[in-house]
């Protein structure tokens, strides 16, 4: 069956959050004694993974498109069925393992050895190098890394995304001295990094939020988090007409 699970801050915080001090997570209250774990910058997927077992207590910062309904989809194991086809397949196992068996009985056939000469002629094929270039991302705020953040070459389709430690790796064939990487993600300002005709051992980028996109509307404070059932939501709201 499936489910939902609704997020929402019944009574917002009014703390500052620049005053907080920087955690793995977010910052910590000094008022409250406990982390506030910063929302902003994860993906809708990493915030579902969070709230799956539905963790008491948390306390958080979300943009006001966070505090949504999540659709969750749950996979029941299914139990291994014995069908026809693994049947025969372990009879055909049976039959060839014995057949294997009584092979190795009989004497085995002179091997006639052929020698094949190279061809001098014969050109090597040229592999053309390949440029990697790796780095990290992290939040221009409290250096936390970014997960999911887009870096692609620009005027190209080529890129990646950054993984759950902010890092990523990005193969090119060669490098002209005007490639540019651009890094972006929802509702943080996209960063341009020029790259020279050597490539760097690695590239740390910091990104800000984009205060435009985001509207400046950030809520913060005890998160209330519930898995519904998506059969029962549809009685619930049946039952306001009778």
């Amino acid at each position: 069956m499936s489910k939902i699970l609704q997020l929402t801050i019944p009574k917002p915080c009014t703390e500052n959050w620049s005053a907080f001090s920087p955690t793995k997570h977010g910052g910590f209250c000094e008022r409250c004694r406990k982390e506030v774990v910063d929302f902003t910058t994860w993906t809708d997927e990493a915030v579902k993974d969070y709230f799956k077992t539905l963790p008491e207590n948390t306390c958080a910062r979300f943009r006001s498109q966070q505090l949504k309904i999540y659709a969750l989809s749950e996979t029941k194991p299914s139990a291994p069925r014995i069908t026809y086809l693994s049947v025969i397949l372990s009879a055909g196992v049976l039959l060839f393992s014995s057949r294997y068996t009584q092979a190795q009985t009989l004497p085995k056939p002179p091997v006639e050895q052929v020698r094949q000469h190279a061809n001098i002629n014969q050109k090597p094929v040229s592999v053309s190098p390949t440029i990697l270039l790796n780095g990290v991302v992290t939040a221009a705020e409290d250096g936390s890394p970014l997960p999911g953040v887009n870096v692609f070459l620009k005027g190209t389709a080529k890129g990646t995304t950054t993984d759950a430690h902010g890092e990523f790796e990005l193969a090119l064939e060669k490098l002209t001295g005007t490639e540019v990487l651009v890094f972006s993600f929802i509702g943080l300002k996209t960063v341009e990094y020029p790259i020279t005709s050597q490539a760097p051992e690695s590239i740390a980028i910091k990104m800000e939020m984009d205060q435009t996109v985001l509207g400046e509307v950030v809520m913060m404070g005890g998160v209330c988090a519930q898995k519904i059932s998506v059969r029962r939501l549809w009685w619930r709201i049946k039952g306001l007409f009778y």
